[in-house]
């Protein structure tokens, strides 16, 4: 059907409006309710979107024989699948922790399987002109809306019941600009590489069409994260403490609003949207649809790979990671330090440097571990290599216990990389799935709590007591040491800012407390919450002013709006106020949700307006519940420690250059590249 007859069958379909806000809405439709829009409504949403809204059963149901979907044939696969990222990714409804959708339908025939935690229809995505008709269509109804692309989503925002939900995955797009980019309605270029991705493309997709062209981009660490709900958020990965946040590298949005209205967002235009819809965080201001995205020379990568072994190296290495992150380089330390030795494998790498370069600033970290512990480090090992992440692998495994037996506490070894896809290739996080990369939890239950951290954080004098307090036994560190210089002046970014955190200009890594555990007790749940709670405020007690990164944050955290957004929540939240009256968009913990509340039966209803922002004003009930109290002492810093600069030699803040004026670029000669130590 042609654009034009699609929008006429539209106005022709939906009915008028109010433009009132939250208070003159009624309480979303659910399933049952008078207001629930007809078989018939729904089957003519069904034509304007040209067959691809579904209702599909719950993704595990084929294993229940009590399910009409039962379907023992496909049981198999299900069960196979279930604790793999990329077969959720590839479902519709699917989403990989399932303490986020109530454990409505577990593979498990003897638990019981309904749709009470998943939405109720699905549109299979395909333009722009779909979603319009979508969210046309739940605004006029009043039926929750529901955004999914992967579902690798760590707070449970992309499974909301009793909805209309919009999958984007297969929105996936790819327009490469070799040279420059003009954005539209703008009378300048951008200079450099670009590309324009859909929202529903997964970053082994971008990154294999950028290999094929010598070029990189600021992605994610793992292969089945998906563009769209990575970037809302800021979106960190191996290269960003050198180039900034995924966020920071966009040039150009394109997206529909909750009026249905498809916009093209930048400098020149939308520019409210340009901003927020950069950090402001998903499923919350517009659907995006694209993102046009800096590119730049895939450059060679220097890589240490070991580990650190007891709590003294472990806070000698958080307290020093400055130095590095000054000079751009980033990592992962990853393990289970609860359980006694407070070891961890670590991964450090620097992009658009040598072996010697990276020797040249870890060494004397390495080196001076001896000095507080007696203990002699050593930056050399020739022993293979492991990996830090997320991802599980046996050859890392079997690497961390060979190095575990050494009397060293530091130990390691320098790899060079010809360019930035050897080096993700090596990487555990990057490899396909029966490689290597099986998320902890997948599959079953998971909650991530977490903290930025600065120079100033990892110098107050209980840093250790806040990493001890952190971790039980059970509770997984992965701490993204993954910002820097080029967080804190992010090189390539657009329009005088954007909405990311304010927390991530000083930071230097993320740590976080990641819970994992199997089984659907919610009693068990309960206290997993607790716990989560207990460990975030004691990453939190070294800089409780500061805040985290709010897609791998606990979604109860205390007074969420502070600790995702900092000073940028008040603009955001005027912006929802304007761009959604209605509340279109509603996800748990996003701009906007406290004025809204969800009965037993996920039920949407809401509790008062957003008022005008001309000055911040306190949302009803916006300040959650205190956190039990933190399990170490959390005074603030004495006045002799003083706050270190990310980078002695980090340049100041430059605005934007003026129209026609090239931009310089920041990657800097190196000298010779070093061939790929295999």
């Amino acid at each position: 059907m042609a654009p034009s007859l699609v929008f006429a069958s539209v106005s022709l379909f939906i009915l008028s409006l109010s433009t009132q806000g939250f208070a003159a809405s009624s309480c979303k439709a659910i399933p049952g309710s008078e207001s629930w829009p007809s078989d018939s409504e729904w089957a003519e949403l069904n034509t304007l979107v040209g067959g691809r809204l579904s209702k599909p059963p719950p993704p595990a149901a084929v294993c229940h024989r009590n399910h009409p979907a039962y379907d023992e044939s496909q049981c198999s696969d299900v069960t196979s699948g279930w604790r793999t990222t990329s077969w959720h990714a590839k479902q519709p409804m699917s989403t990989m922790w399932q303490n986020y959708n109530n454990y409505s339908c577990l593979p498990d025939p003897t638990t019981p399987c309904s749709g009470d935690g998943y939405p109720v229809y699905v549109l299979d995505a395909k333009t722009p002109e779909d979603i319009k008709a979508v969210i046309d269509f739940a605004r006029t109804k009043k039926v929750r809306i529901n955004i999914k692309n992967t579902g690798h989503d760590f707070l449970g925002r992309s499974t909301n019941p009793k909805s209309l939900s919009i999958w984007t995955h297969n929105l996936k797009s790819q327009k490469w600009f070799e040279t420059s980019f003009t954005p539209k309605g703008c009378n300048f270029q951008i200079q450099g590489p670009a590309v324009t991705v859909g929202s529903g493309a997964q970053w082994s997709e971008v990154n294999s069409k950028a290999r094929e062209r010598s070029l990189a981009v600021v992605a994610g660490a793992s292969t089945t994260v998906g563009v769209g709900g990575y970037i809302a958020g800021g979106g960190h990965g191996p290269l960003s403490a050198k180039f900034g946040l995924a966020a920071d590298n966009v040039l150009e949005i394109e997206a529909v609003t909750a009026s249905g209205e498809i916009i093209t967002a930048n400098e020149c235009q939308n520019q409210d949207l340009f901003w927020a819809l950069r950090g402001g965080g998903g499923s919350t201001f517009a659907v995006v649809t694209t993102y046009t995205m800096k590119a730049f020379p895939s450059v060679p990568v220097a890589r240490w790979i070991g580990r650190v072994s007891g709590w003294d190296a472990l806070t000698h290495m958080h307290v020093n990671w400055g130095k590095m992150a000054a000079q751009g380089a980033s990592g992962y330390l990853n393990g289970y330090p609860g359980r006694g030795s407070g070891s961890a494998s670590m991964t450090m790498n620097m992009p658009n440097a040598t072996a010697t370069t990276l020797h040249r600033y870890l060494d004397p970290i390495i080196t001076n571990i001896e000095g507080i512990t007696g203990r002699r480090g050593s930056g050399d090992d020739d022993e293979g290599s492991g990996s830090g992440s997320r991802g599980g692998s046996s050859n890392r495994d079997d690497e961390n216990r060979r190095l575990a037996k050494r009397t060293n506490l530091i130990t390691g070894v320098y790899q060079d990389f010809a360019s930035v896809h050897d080096f993700l290739d090596a990487t555990t996080f990057n490899r396909e799935e029966g490689v290597g990369q099986v998320f902890p939890g997948t599959g079953s239950n998971k909650i991530i709590t977490s903290w930025l951290w600065s120079e100033k954080a990892v110098a107050h004098p209980n840093l250790r007591q806040a990493l001890m307090g952190a971790f039980d036994s059970d509770t997984q560190l992965l701490n993204d040491l993954t910002a820097g210089v080029g967080t804190a002046n992010p090189p390539f970014i657009r329009g005088g800012g954007n909405a990311v955190n304010p927390a991530w200009r000083t930071a230097i890594m993320r740590p976080a407390a990641e819970l994992q555990w199997s089984g659907s007790d919610k009693v068990k749940l309960a206290k997993r919450k607790a716990d989560a709670l207990k460990f975030g405020a004691s990453l939190a007690s070294v800089d409780p002013e500061g805040g985290t990164y709010l897609n791998e944050a606990d979604p109860d955290t205390p007074n969420w709006q502070h600790a995702f957004w900092g000073s940028n929540y008040p603009r955001l939240l005027e912006i929802k106020r304007t761009r959604d009256p209605e509340g279109v968009f509603w996800c748990k913990a996003c701009v906007g949700s406290e004025y809204w509340d969800v009965s037993a039966e996920g039920q949407l209803c809401p509790k008062g307006d957003i008022p005008a922002m001309d000055t911040p004003s306190v949302a009803p009930e916006a300040q959650e519940p205190a956190a039990p109290e933190a399990p170490v002492s959390a005074p603030e810093p004495p006045a002799n420690i003083p706050e270190t600069p990310v980078s002695e030699e980090a340049p100041a803040s430059a605005p934007q250059p003026p129209v026609g004026v090239p931009e310089v670029d920041p990657l800097g000669p190196i000298g010779p590249t070093v061939p790929t130590v295999a």
